[in-house]
């Protein structure tokens, strides 16, 4: 099974090899893009109460200081904070 770190591994070999022109620059950083895409897809979201919010975060978090996380007064409010929160738009 391919773990996240495998794929993040591929991601930045497709990324190191468009830089330094082993491979067609555009097509490698495609590639590389898609593939982060695809992670973000494949990692489910995990909600839980917290006061009166819910509180949405990735199967792998570890804490509110290490993690991404968002909050909002429904999963989809959450959902799309902890999005937010992914992109380092906060």
């Amino acid at each position: 099974m391919c773990k996240r770190s495998d794929a993040e591994r591929l991601c930045e070999d497709l990324e190191r090899k468009a830089h330094i022109g082993e491979a067609d620059c555009d097509s490698m950083a495609a590639a590389a893009k898609m593939i982060r895409g695809l992670l973000e897809l494949a990692l489910p979201v995990r909600y839980m109460q917290d006061g009166d919010q819910l509180c949405a975060t990735r199967l792998d978090f570890i804490n509110l200081q290490e993690s991404p996380a968002g909050f909002g007064s429904t999963e989809m409010e959450a959902l799309v904070d902890l999005e937010r929160n992914e992109a380092g738009d906060a």
